[in-house]
């Protein structure tokens, strides 16, 4: 496991061969860290009869003085060179789930678009589900 400093963060990679990924913020002061937590206890799974023990990685450290009111951005993405605007990816995230929302209306509405008019003899059925 590599950690090494990157613009605005740190960029981690598992092993050689794999893709980074990397821990940003323009908003903090990142300190890269390497320290390991072994045998990590987790009461929850162990009463879902799960795996109850992991290791876990420290890999930095996230710094920065938050005034009320204001807010700040921790990117943790596979991108070197992403968005590190908390407002800005959020009216992008949240146009792109409009676009989604609205293909997909579109499409499962179609169907509607050639039924008899209503009034007529013929008995149909369609599975729509719109909640």
């Amino acid at each position: 496991m590599r950690i090494e400093p990157a613009l605005h963060g740190v960029r981690v990679l598992a092993y050689d061969g794999t893709a980074p990924f990397y821990l940003q913020s323009a908003d903090a002061l990142i300190e890269p860290q390497h320290i390991w937590y072994r045998d990590c206890f987790f009461k929850a799974e162990h009463d879902r009869g799960l795996d109850d023990r992991e290791d876990h990685l420290f890999a930095a450290q996230f710094s920065a003085e938050l005034e009320p009111g204001k807010s700040i951005t921790l990117v943790f993405t596979t991108e070197e060179n992403t968005l590190l605007d908390g407002d800005s990816a959020l009216s992008e995230q949240m146009a792109h789930e409009a676009g989604v929302l609205e293909t997909f209306l579109d499409s499962s509405l179609a169907p509607l678009r050639i039924l008899p008019p209503l009034g007529c003899n013929s008995l149909f059925s369609l599975p729509i589900n719109l909640s």
